[in-house]
């Protein structure tokens, strides 16, 4: 059995790669069979993540309290720098 693996991130959205495999005997070289297929790779959203839940309750006077949000990423790119811009609004 012959398994190919790629590895995360080698490529980025938007693009196509075709990958072909090629099968013979050991015995006989000259005597081939090739077959090839293309994948089309898209974009992934950001996935925000904020540590500590998706409600916090707080009384008006409790001082300080830490949101999170660290744990974000992109799944295209490996390493990236991230902005964060958090916003407030009384419900």
């Amino acid at each position: 059995m012959s398994i190919f693996h790629i590895v995360p991130h080698l490529t980025t959205g938007d693009s196509s790669i075709t990958f072909t495999i090629t099968i013979y005997k050991s015995s006989e070289p000259n005597n081939s069979v090739s077959q090839s297929f293309t994948v089309q790779t898209v974009y992934s959203d950001l996935v925000a993540i904020i540590y500590g839940g998706s409600e916090l309750t707080v009384g008006r006077d409790s001082g300080l309290f830490v949101l999170d949000g660290s744990g974000s990423f992109d799944l295209d790119q490996v390493a990236v720098d991230m902005t964060y811009e958090w916003q407030c609004s009384q419900v």
